[in-house]
């Protein structure tokens, strides 16, 4: 960094020095002063992709896709074949809604690191987030074994498996994110909801008990630990998770759907009513759904 410093006092017009240290100020955290180099290595020499594209990931990690979807562009269309580019780009692209240009861009950057591991877990999550989860499938594979040492790869696994029915490999994925992480928060209840749904309802309770040790009050954790106790029977203890999660605000159908049975259970047909009026406003499919998954209100409720 000193001879940097050194190198832009001595030529303040020296744009190769302010892209350089713009790239070191970035991998040490300083995004604001990686951001103002990289302008000021843009307007010394606009040309220069390999700046545009340092800027595109600065954007990237401060979660502003719009704009890192901007300087990827700028970069491959000064450089169209700067494969980081396209990269940046797809992963932005997937920030701001724009899935199948997601896709495109990251198979073009799959042909220059066909093994970085980061172009198939994002292209995944662009399969996944358009509903093609075997495609998702097929890309997490590739990063999994790329990355096998990844607890979010094999979290991401698993929620696309869940996604297919397929809950006995969304747990062992589940369970393996734990095991490589413990504070996995989003792989606890996962694993909670899938082993509920398989009937193992004490490994399900753990699960979830785990996972609200991490995050209290998380409605998510709540209402899946609501569930679990539902089917195993225990039904205030359900009644108490799922008043907890609505009480904190999800709004999730199947939240009203549960406590309307476990009310129904109780007899108290007046709150199951209320319940069950608004999981199916929410959700006309509710009661198929739930039935799917085991819960059904009792004949007559």
């Amino acid at each position: 960094m000193d001879l940097l410093n050194a190198a832009i006092k001595h030529d303040p017009n020296d744009e190769a020095s302010y892209r350089k240290r713009a790239d070191q100020e970035h991998s040490m955290g300083d995004r604001t002063g990686a951001l103002e180099d990289y302008a000021t290595a843009i307007r010394l020499r606009p040309s220069d992709a390999e700046a545009h594209l340092g800027q595109s990931s600065v954007y990237l990690d401060l979660q502003d896709f719009p704009l890192a979807v901007q300087s990827a562009t700028a970069a491959i269309n000064l450089d169209p074949h700067l494969g980081a580019a396209f990269e940046e780009r797809g992963i932005a692209d997937i920030g701001t809604g724009d899935n199948d240009r997601a896709i495109a861009d990251l198979s073009i950057a799959e042909k220059y690191f066909p093994k970085d591991y980061r172009v198939y877990m994002s292209r995944g999550a662009a399969f996944f987030a358009k509903g093609d989860y075997d495609s998702a499938i097929r890309d997490l594979d590739t990063a999994v074994a790329l990355k096998p040492d990844s607890a979010d790869l094999f979290n991401d696994r698993a929620m696309a498996y869940h996604q297919i029915g397929q809950y006995d490999r969304a747990l062992a994925d589940f369970t393996r994110a734990t095991q490589l992480d413990r504070a996995e928060f989003n792989a606890w209840i996962g694993a909670c909801y899938d082993n509920a749904i398989l009937g193992q309802l004490t490994l399900a309770m753990s699960d979830c008990n785990t996972a609200l040790g991490l995050r209290p009050h998380d409605t998510m954790a709540q209402g899946y630990r609501g569930f679990a106790e539902l089917r195993a029977g225990s039904i205030d203890a359900a009644l108490a998770d799922y008043n907890a999660a609505l009480r904190y605000g999800a709004g999730d159908p199947t939240l009203f759907f549960g406590r309307a049975v476990a009310h129904a259970v109780k007899g108290d047909d007046a709150a199951a009513a209320v319940d069950v009026a608004e999981a199916r406003k929410r959700n006309p499919a509710i009661d198929q759904q739930m039935k799917a998954l085991h819960v059904e209100l009792p004949a007559g409720a």
